[in-house]
């Protein structure tokens, strides 16, 4: 890119190719979209400059922290012919209002059919824990730009007090239900066990370890006001400061949402594909 978005360059067939447009629709992810912004030199001044990028457009915003849901969960098992390794992870979700909540139903619990790990599908059941509002958020940064390269995220799950005390709470509610009747003819709680969950200091000082991303990365690439500094997109999608280019995912919500993301996604293209071909017809 320069100062006007004039198309892209791709290596297709191992032969680096240049597509001419008018208008450019970035649509990489949280993770992805940041990083073809810096390497077309979009971004924090320092940044690129450290990455050996000419710089292009100073948006401090592009990069600057990256939000996600953290999840946590427990183990249970399963009595026998309770668990099924084909069946659907997540069939069922619960979601409610923590006492902290400002804007209400910003804690899901769902139940999993098993636990599927990289090399091995175990026959366990699960009580999962996400946290949909939490206060703290992440960082990602890139140490090299090369192609392959990949950034290193930091995604800082239930490092904040307050969002580890919602997990800690919504993880001993779910070992209540677990402790339910109907729970109990299914499975009963293995790892950690009763004595962990029904201890909230004890969960507090166990949960850090089975922290793990909820798999809803955004927020790299964020809409804002013209008056907000750290804002990188306008209210449109279009990148400051660069004509005829516009970011439509994920990577552009100033904040989390308190559910999952793929609707709000998908509403976001949607949104930004009207306000794109309403611009046309009226050129």
């Amino acid at each position: 890119f320069n100062r006007q978005a004039a198309g892209v360059e791709v290596l297709h067939g191992g032969r680096l190719q240049q597509l001419r447009a008018r208008q450019v629709v970035l649509c990489c992810g949280s993770i992805g979209t940041p990083t073809v912004l810096l390497r077309s030199g979009v971004g924090p001044v320092r940044q690129l400059e450290r990455l050996g990028i000419d710089p292009v457009m100073d948006l401090p915003g592009v990069g600057a922290r990256l939000l996600d849901h953290p999840g946590t969960a427990f183990f249970m098992l399963p009595r026998w012919g309770m668990s099924d390794r084909k069946a659907p992870l997540i069939q069922t979700v619960l979601r409610y209002s923590s006492e902290t909540s400002a804007v209400g139903s910003d804690v899901q619990l769902q139940p999993g059919s098993s636990v599927p790990l990289p090399f091995l599908h175990l026959p366990l059941v699960s009580m999962m824990a996400v946290v949909g509002k939490p206060v703290g958020s992440g960082q990602i940064h890139w140490p090299s730009l090369r192609r392959g390269a990949k950034p290193v995220i930091e995604s800082a799950l239930l490092e904040d007090a307050a969002d580890r005390a919602v997990a800690v709470a919504a993880l001993g509610r779910a070992f209540e239900l677990s402790q339910s009747k109907p729970m109990q003819q299914v499975a009963i709680p293995l790892y950690p066990g009763p004595r962990v969950l029904s201890d909230s200091t004890r969960l507090s000082q166990w949960i850090r370890k089975v922290c793990d991303s909820g798999y809803h990365p955004c927020g790299t690439v964020p809409m804002g006001p013209d008056t907000d500094p750290g804002a990188a997109v306008d209210g449109r999608g279009r990148v400051r400061g660069v004509t005829g280019l516009v970011v439509a995912d994920a990577s552009i919500m100033p904040t989390l949402t308190s559910g999952n993301t793929n609707a709000p996604s998908i509403m976001i293209g949607e949104k930004c594909s009207d306000m794109i071909l309403g611009s046309a017809n009226l050129n």
